[in-house]
């Protein structure tokens, strides 16, 4: 009886799990043609998926891409394997081509062409 009550705690325990916001701005991008170009993400703050669009922004993204937000939903950063941005999307101090090697030569600017290709963890207190 006592695996059937923890069992039940468990499951309705869940119910009361918040998220940590760490993925409420996706940032993806398109390409239109040549400079300038144009970027576009998804914002779930509102609890709906809100689409934007950022002129101007430098980093292009072919596949891969990562983005992370703090704990209040505000993006930190983002990055397409080759670049990693501001918030501001300004390219981090010493982050041009930090992926630096023979398969990514090929891939810039457009950034990584590997799906999935980069993650982003968080690292509480930093």
């Amino acid at each position: 009886m006592k695996k059937y009550c923890l069992l039940i705690w468990v499951i309705l325990s869940t119910g009361f799990v918040y998220a940590q916001n760490r993925d409420n701005i996706w940032m993806l991008a398109y390409y239109a043609g040549p400079a300038p170009y144009f970027s576009c993400g998804i914002n779930f703050n509102s609890g709906v998926a809100d689409t934007f669009t950022v002129e101007e922004k430098k980093m292009l993204m072919y596949f891969t891409n990562a983005s992370i937000c703090d704990t209040l939903g505000q993006l930190l950063f983002y990055t397409n394997g080759l670049y990693i941005a501001n918030r501001n999307h300004d390219t981090l101090f010493n982050s041009h081509l930090f992926n630096d090697g023979a398969l990514t030569d090929f891939y810039v600017p457009e950034g990584m062409g590997i799906p999935q290709g980069a993650i982003i963890l968080p690292r509480p207190e930093h």
